[in-house]
């Protein structure tokens, strides 16, 4: 399992994913696909999701990935 629960709270671990192309976009999605499947397997969903640790290799990818959280966090996105 990619998550550790204790008590009331869910730590996921490293969820990286999309590796296969050279594309922010593209990995943002198979990352958060990956949550997803992660989440779900514990009855949780990204609603549950308060904050998230996003590395970036580049700066300038930050306004493409912010426009992929709105995809995936109807809501509103977590703490970045």
């Amino acid at each position: 399992m990619s998550c550790v629960i204790a008590g009331d709270y869910i730590f996921l671990a490293h969820h990286g994913g999309g590796h296969d192309k050279d594309d922010i976009i593209h990995q943002m999605r198979k990352t958060f696909e990956s949550m997803e499947n992660t989440l779900a397997s514990i009855d949780a969903t990204l609603n549950d999701v308060v904050q998230i640790n996003l590395y970036l290799g580049d700066i300038k990818d930050f306004r493409l990935t912010a426009d992929v959280f709105k995809e995936y966090f109807k809501n509103g996105s977590p703490a970045i």
